[in-house]
């Protein structure tokens, strides 16, 4: 026979005693969330059409109340797209000369970007 084990009850009163069946039940339930949020995921991962994933995610927006992120990159070309490029090239600098970001020698990329090259040439 299953040994049982001591279950303490919280102390404020009787409208949080929950029995042991009722709290076993109460995880399974969450165990199951658990696992449908999983084959959730797994379906939406799936989807391979992208007029249906459009459509999914438009339909969960809409039940979460989210708001969709516009993101506008700017053109190639523009002040703003360097200014930007630059701005991201200075802080990753940093973060290398603060220890916490590694940097790899230039000889290393150059190496790479003329195989790269030479490999459309093919």
């Amino acid at each position: 026979m299953k040994e049982t084990k001591p279950y303490d009850l919280p102390k404020e009163g009787p409208k949080n005693i929950v029995s042991e069946p009722m709290a076993e039940y109460q995880s399974m339930s969450s165990l199951q969330l658990e696992a449908d949020k999983a084959r959730l995921i797994r379906a939406i991962v799936n989807i391979d059409s992208k007029l249906v994933f459009d459509k999914v995610k438009q339909r969960l927006r809409d039940i979460l109340n989210l708001r969709e992120e516009v993101v506008v990159e700017p053109e190639p070309d523009s002040k703003e797209y360097i200014m930007t490029g630059l701005k991201e090239a200075f802080l990753e600098m940093k973060e290398v000369k603060a220890g916490r970001s590694q940097s790899r020698p230039a000889e290393e990329l150059l190496k790479e970007l003329m195989e790269e090259r030479d490999g459309e040439d093919d």
